[in-house]
């Protein structure tokens, strides 16, 4: 899928159309279908098992052993997160990236987790001894995002944050 930015005076829509409106922060995205589906190929059975209407035969579903295995999932998290960074950043010129990778194999997502909450605590424990930076740069917003990377590769965690700097310091 591609995804075209168009001049708002350019796009014309019916009154009668549905669409999704989506603002976060500064972007608004705007989803519209020229049509809809109005007969569906299969029927869910079961948990297990669908009917594919055309031939009839029942098929088993396939079953993802976790949630990254799905594209879908990982595409609507990435999105959700994006929309989360686009509500809380005003100037993204002002954010940071940051990932925190384990020499050994980290499986338990959970303490990967507390251990990124560890280390910003005592970052910002740091900050605040520095006597140079003003209370503005001492100070940070951030998101945290612990994320599997691979099979037998342990954990990773990747945080995301906004130092906010005086108009003067910039």
């Amino acid at each position: 899928m591609r995804i075209k930015r168009k001049d708002a005076n350019v796009v014309k829509i019916c009154e009668a159309s549905q669409v999704k409106v989506k603002t976060a922060g500064d972007t608004t995205v705007i989803q519209f279908c020229a049509g809809q589906n109005k007969k569906c190929p299969v029927q869910n059975l079961s948990k297990d098992t669908y009917l594919l209407k055309e031939t009839g035969e029942i098929k088993e579903k396939k079953k993802s052993e976790s949630r990254y295995q799905s594209p879908k999932s990982v595409r609507r998290s990435i999105h959700r997160l994006m929309d989360l960074i686009r509500c809380n950043v005003t100037e993204p010129e002002k954010c940071k990236w940051l990932t925190l990778t384990y020499s050994d194999v980290m499986t338990d997502g959970k303490q990967a987790f507390l251990d990124a909450k560890l280390f910003l605590r005592k970052l910002k424990r740091h900050l605040t001894k520095q006597n140079l930076l003003s209370s503005g740069q001492k100070s940070f917003k951030y998101i945290t995002i612990v994320e599997p990377q691979g099979e037998n590769h342990g954990n990773s965690c990747m945080i995301c944050w906004a130092v906010h700097l005086q108009q003067s310091q910039v």
